[in-house]
């Protein structure tokens, strides 16, 4: 139960009443709010995580603020073949 303070409604709106509905048709749904990337239904390569957890480099945790410097390379290769509108420069 809410404080009394709030005076929210805790009545279903029509949103939460389609859903609702939705689940118990048992119709499939696609939940572009769920943050758990294991319970979505995606499929991954299971083998090849667990194998990356088996290199003694995966123990280890050297954060930076600007990101990994592979990708933060890849980024500056892709933006160094682009002008300032964006489009690429292809060498004849």
């Amino acid at each position: 139960m809410f404080s009394s303070r709030t005076s929210w409604q805790t009545t279903p709106n029509p949103l939460t009443q389609a859903l609702a509905d939705h689940h118990r048709r048992s119709l499939p749904l696609i939940d572009l709010a769920a943050s758990n990337p294991t319970e979505v239904g995606l499929h991954y390569d299971l083998a090849a995580i667990l194998a990356a957890f088996q290199q003694p480099a995966a123990l280890e945790y050297h954060p930076d603020p600007r990101g990994l410097p592979p990708a933060r390379q890849a980024v500056a290769a892709y933006y160094a073949g682009r002008d300032s509108q964006g489009k690429l420069h292809l060498d004849p």
